[in-house]
């Protein structure tokens, strides 16, 4: 199979007139030419079938030579043609200057069954943004992020997707919890596939340097590949893209807020123009509900990306990004101060609409608003798992409501469960006044709640064994992820909570960004 790589971002934008690979601010361009580390001995460890059938690509083209060169950068190493992208970003509420693909090698975009998508390779090797760092990634974190990717997808959240995971024949030195005790682990690529990469710090690098002509640039290409729909005369266009932009990620972070989703780092580089979700790093799903509970040890202590303040930091970097806009656009600048004021309150609609649809409303009113928000305090309340729960209520309303396997107390005190026997009451007394039947609400229900969910310490267990050359819980997961939001058998054994094992290991309850 011939893959014809196309490359519109590099025939669009200005290049690094420095060739040279070596950490350095660039200046007047948005990227640099940068080859991929060569390998001595790289191996596949596991292509997607999901993502490769959608693509219209045959398993034989999976296991051949061509997929492996192509796919661990090993075709790209004598040609000008992968590069690494200039952008910046506020990194836990704090400019941080140029960052850029600091370890991710664009390949360029191929024209597939599923439109034009970009192909980038994560853990390649250094680039000109590594900023002191080796340009590679690690098993683990690459195993986290290729199943994590298309679990994402079968979540029907929006995401990057995961095509391959490579073993590099290399090892990297990496301090897994930044405690001064590094040590060699092995080396991974995962290829990851999405119409483009482009972020929030994309915009914010060329809005530091007043450089309006690079902004206007970036605007005007994504208008004319991704926006096509706005009008690009349009006196408004640039508002418009902008707009548009928000209310994606707002979907998408609505998405995350469903499923008890973290993503443990949304730094505006860590934010896709796209609304997709971008960068797996220390992420994690929620196990007891907690408002505050974030997997990121960077953030123990502030919590700035915990769970439930998730929509109040997207909300803060699209006003990074109309920030961004508006030196490009001040024309407009009253419409992006009446939209911020009226994207708060699309954000308030969203979540409570995330939650009454949990709760299987197709929307909500006061009553369920209320409903929501003592719902919310029980649960933490009761350290309940945030995913049984929602399949325990679909099954039981009654009094009997049992918490025995979805409770992470061991003692539930006698005044947690009469406020609990009360909000359920309460609940069916709402659902009778909305004319909510029970079919109805569980149809609802179900295409809501997932009912399997990779939890954080199913990824350690598999990591632990791929780490001793044993794919086999790896693979278990890859194959049972595509069908969350129903019980099979083969997924039901992981219908459960976290083990009592797992609370403070490291890698399950902990995660840092080392990666």
């Amino acid at each position: 199979m011939n893959l014809k790589f196309e490359y519109p971002f590099t025939a669009y934008f200005p290049a690094d007139v420095v060739k040279e690979n070596y950490p350095r601010q660039v200046f007047d361009a948005a990227y640099s030419f940068v080859k991929p580390k060569v390998l001595s001995k790289p191996t596949l460890i596991k292509a997607s079938d999901y993502l490769a059938k959608e693509l219209g690509w045959d398993r034989d083209f999976l296991a051949s030579p061509s997929f492996l060169d192509h796919f661990s950068g090993q075709s790209f190493l004598d040609q000008e043609a992968s590069y690494a992208m200039a952008y910046g970003g506020h990194q836990f509420g704090h400019w941080a200057g140029q960052l850029g693909d600091g370890r991710a090698i664009n390949l360029g975009h191929i024209q597939t069954s599923k439109g034009t998508l970009a192909f980038q390779l994560k853990g390649a090797g250094p680039t000109p943004y590594s900023r002191g760092a080796d340009g590679f990634a690690v098993l683990r974190s690459s195993i986290r992020e290729f199943l994590c990717s298309e679990a994402m997808h079968f979540l029907n959240i929006p995401t990057t997707r995961a095509l391959s995971i490579m073993a590099t024949g290399e090892l990297v030195l990496r301090d897994k919890m930044y405690d001064g005790n590094a040590a060699y682990e092995k080396g991974a690529i995962v290829c990851r596939v999405a119409p483009d990469f482009i972020r929030f710090g994309h915009f914010e690098l060329f809005a530091s340097r007043n450089d309006q002509k690079m902004l206007k640039l970036l605007a005007d290409y994504l208008l004319k590949n991704h926006f096509k729909h706005i009008d690009l005369q349009g006196s408004d266009c640039y508002f418009e893209l902008w707009k548009r932009i928000a209310l994606l990620n707002i979907e998408t972070v609505g998405h995350w807020m469903r499923v008890g989703f973290v993503h443990g780092v949304m730094n505006t580089d860590n934010i896709s123009v796209l609304g997709e979700t971008i960068d797996y790093g220390p992420f994690g799903f929620l196990d007891a509900f907690q408002m505050d509970f974030t997997p990121n040890t960077t953030d123990a202590e502030g919590k700035r990306y915990a769970y439930g303040k998730q929509f109040d930091v997207l909300y803060w970097n699209i006003l990074m990004l109309a920030n961004a806009f508006g030196q490009f656009d001040a024309n407009n600048l009253k419409k992006y101060e009446d939209e911020l004021t009226h994207l708060q309150a699309i954000i308030n609609d969203t979540f409570f609409t995330v939650w009454a649809q949990k709760l299987g409303f197709e929307t909500y009113n006061p009553n369920i608003q209320k409903l929501i928000q003592r719902l919310l305090i029980l649960l933490e309340q009761g350290e309940i798992d945030f995913t049984l729960f929602f399949i325990q209520l679909e099954k039981d309303l009654s009094s009997r409501f049992d918490f025995t396997t979805i409770a992470y107390s061991e003692n539930l005190e006698e005044g947690f469960l009469k406020d609990f026997r009360l909000w359920l009451e309460d609940y069916e007394t709402i659902l009778k006044l909305n004319q909510i039947s029970d079919s109805k609400r569980i149809a609802m229900m179900q295409t809501t709640n997932p009912k399997f969910i990779i939890r954080n310490y199913m990824y350690q267990i598999a990591i632990e064994k791929a780490e001793q050359g044993d794919f086999s819980e790896f693979e278990t997961l890859y194959y049972i992820l595509k069908n969350p939001y129903v019980i099979t058998s083969e997924n039901e054994k992981y219908i459960t909570k976290m083990p009592l094992w797992a609370k403070n290991k490291i890698g399950c309850g902990r995660l840092s960004c080392s990666s």
